[in-house]
């Protein structure tokens, strides 16, 4: 399966794109935690909905995988701690 992963918004935002299509997903970084925000959308329309069991079992571990552990300069590896949170959840706390 091909897929493609990127850092978009100044690091605010992430997009997965495979065969199935686009999402997107609002995130960010406290203190070495990624923090991705959902439910993302999904589509080039922005279309916010929660994901299937199917989606987040295909989804969830590439972008942990690629959060976890960023290459910064192409030189230096950090390692990073990554949730996933409900905004539901978050309410009117802001970013945990």
């Amino acid at each position: 399966m091909a897929y493609k992963l990127y850092l978009v918004a100044r690091n605010e935002g992430l997009e997965y794109v495979d065969e199935n299509g686009l999402y997107r997903f609002d995130i960010s970084l406290v203190k070495g935690v990624w923090t991705i925000y959902l439910p993302g959308t999904v589509s080039r329309s922005h279309e916010s909905r929660a994901l299937s069991d199917e989606e987040r079992a295909r989804i969830f571990p590439l972008i942990t995988n690629y959060l976890a552990k960023i290459r910064w300069l192409g030189l230096f590896t950090r390692y990073y701690e990554v949730k996933f949170v409900d905004r539901a959840e978050v309410g009117s706390r802001g970013p945990v």
